[in-house]
């Protein structure tokens, strides 16, 4: 059975004795007696009723190089098993058998004098038998068997057809209690290689598995470097313990801090997504068959696992959900979805200094006061109701060495990053060799130490005011300067209000086409652009604004002008200090140079602007 989820117990699992296979196949027995008795090494006999005639290859696909034997056609009777040396009690015997032709020859099984199963009709070779096996019947139930109990098989009259018969596979368990159970090392999680030991009363052998796999006998420690259960048991002779099972996680280093981008989960994670049906809903697409994303259809409680794997995309990060359709990993969106109110992930070892990151939106388009709340964080920005239904950004410092716990608030969220770093989140932002740029973030930024400068603007009467800003609030818009151009990581601020009176319209999606608003509305809509009249503000005509920019809105009271342009970079700190209207009707006749710089005479080669229009002086 593939695993959902780990969960993490105090003391170690006992899980009952485990279920052992014995096999006998008649071409493994050391000798025969008279072709009726055949014994194997370990003390095993098989007794016929009559005499072998011969073999036959097993059927392909189902017991591989195996052979079954043939015996004289009407040889009607049981087959005596004797000397198994078993004790405890028999849960399935398959019987490797069929009929060398068309009949109603029924097979049954006894263990001592108790049935096991239910009488069938033996199979023809080539045929399913009961259980689904070719060239078998499968008994199952539950049987008390002590050493000194013979099995036997029974088959009725072959109608003239010739039986086959290869051998048997007897699964039983043996009592609980003969041997003391392993003791192994607890279950856990940590970062860092697991070791595991075991240990067990003397004489006995201890077995174990990983994950379910293959069955192993302990001779040393076995490193853990992932996610592992483990299940061990004591066998010493015939008799065995009960089983234990810990669980073991190895969580990743985050000391160096750690990115979950769920839109780049790795195409491994796909793959076992799709591989687990059982505890993993596929949602597609219906017009074209693509995965739109998985739902988890049982309760989950730690790491993420499908298909026996652990999820990289999720790898330290721990889920609590008691129902299904609660976690959905979303391949078309890329986000990480939590479907409803109070559902928690939680992110262990982290240091105390920390920062956090969450990038989420809303899980709807309406609800805006829906939010991803953390505990033990102090947050910077974020963590709390945004007011809107569009991407936010929550930063916070961690508080003590720790969990830091996340949970939604009020409603699903979609969540397409969370990052744990060193040092303070940054933005990285833009200036173009033009020198101006519009801007806004989704997190609130400090421009204090920042050789790119950042300004709102204020409208009086017809005139517009830029004023430099050293902290902007999450979504405030603004205007960037920095003298040639500038690329720079700017830290993240602790603004958390835009000022009522900045007159930049902040946007965080794109505005697909700008209305100038002037004939429906008290406000005239202004973005920045390289025209006719050289870099300022033209009035919006349908524009797209991208997101992340902002545009200049003014209140249509004070002029319907067509353009802004700055008036000066030479006012305090050397930047703009205001802007001024350049009326499209009249004509100056005073040269400038692309800064807005008056120029009596070009004295050097470049673009100059006068009455409006460029000029190239070569």
């Amino acid at each position: 059975m593939k695993k959902l989820f780990t969960l993490l117990a105090l003391s170690l699992l006992c899980v009952g004795a485990k279920a052992l296979t014995s096999s006998y196949w008649l071409n493994d027995a050391t000798n025969s007696k008279d072709k009726k008795s055949y014994t194997f090494e370990d003390g095993c006999v098989f007794a016929f009723p009559g005499a072998r005639a011969g073999s036959a290859d097993a059927t392909a696909g189902e017991l591989g190089t195996k052979k079954y034997q043939k015996f004289n056609a009407n040889d009607a009777g049981s087959i005596t098993i004797s000397g198994h040396g078993l004790e405890g009690t028999v849960t399935k015997i398959i019987v490797y058998n069929y009929l060398g032709g068309t009949g109603s020859s029924s097979l049954s099984v006894k263990i001592g004098t108790n049935a096991l199963g239910t009488a069938t009709t033996m199979c023809g070779k080539g045929k399913t038998g009961t259980g689904g096996l070719t060239n078998a019947t499968v008994f199952e139930g539950s049987a008390a068997i002590a050493k000194s109990d013979n099995i036997t098989i029974s088959f009725a009259d072959t109608d003239g057809k010739v039986p086959y018969f290869g051998g048997i596979d007897i699964e039983y368990t043996l009592p609980a209690g003969s041997v003391l159970p392993p003791t192994i090392t607890e279950s856990t999680e940590q970062v860092g290689n697991i070791t595991v030991t075991m240990s067990a009363e003397t004489g006995a052998t201890i077995k174990y598995t990983v994950n379910g796999g293959t069955e192993q006998t302990y001779s040393s420690p076995i490193t853990i470097d992932s996610y592992a259960e483990v299940t061990a048991w004591a066998v010493n002779g015939k008799k065995q313990s009960t089983t234990v099972s810990a669980t073991y996680v190895v969580m990743p280093d985050l000391s160096a801090g750690k990115k979950w981008d769920f839109s780049a989960i790795g195409e491994s994670d796909w793959t076992n997504l799709a591989a687990d049906g059982e505890n993993w809903a596929e949602e597609l697409n219906t017009d074209d068959n693509s995965v739109i994303r998985y739902n988890n259809k049982k309760a989950i409680s730690g790491i993420l696992i499908a298909n026996d794997q652990v999820l990289k995309g999720t790898e330290g990060l721990k889920f609590n959900v008691s129902s299904a359709d609660k976690i959905r990993i979303n391949k078309k969106n890329g986000q990480l979805q939590l479907n409803g109110s109070n559902l928690p992930i939680s992110i262990p070892f982290l240091k105390a200094g920390q920062y956090i990151t969450v990038i989420a939106k809303s899980g709807s388009s309406s609800a805006t006061d829906r939010y991803i709340s953390a505990t033990n964080v102090e947050a910077i920005c974020g963590f709390a109701a945004s007011g809107t239904a569009d991407v936010v950004t929550s930063i916070g410092t961690v508080t003590a060495n720790g969990t830091v716990d996340l949970q939604t608030v009020k409603g699903g969220m979609n969540i397409l990053s969370i990052e744990i770093s060193n040092d303070m989140p940054s933005v990285n932002v833009i200036v173009s060799e033009a020198g101006f740029a519009t801007f806004t973030s989704s997190v609130a930024l400090d421009f204090s130490s920042s050789a790119i400068k950042a300004y709102k603007a204020t409208v009086s009467s017809s005139n517009i005011t830029f004023t430099k800003m050293d902290q902007v609030a999450a979504g405030e818009g603004v205007l960037l300067y920095a003298e040639g151009g500038k690329t720079e990581d700017i830290p993240v601020g602790s603004k958390t209000v835009a000022d009522t009176d900045n007159a930049f319209v902040g946007t965080l999606t794109d505005i697909d086409a700008l209305a100038t608003n002037e004939a429906t509305a008290a406000f005239t809509n202004y973005i920045l652009n390289d025209g006719a009249s050289g870099i300022g503000f033209y009035k919006a005509n349908g524009q797209k604004v991208a997101a992340g920019k902002a545009y200049l809105q003014v209140e249509s009271s004070a002029g319907a002008k067509t353009f802004f342009g700055f008036d000066s970079l030479l006012g305090i700190d050397g930047v703009v200090t205001g802007i001024y209207e350049v009326k499209s009707a009249a004509n100056d006749n005073i040269l400038y140079n692309l800064n807005g710089v008056r120029v009596a005479v070009p004295t050097q080669k470049g673009v100059y602007i006068l009455n409006g229009k460029k000029y190239v002086v070569k």
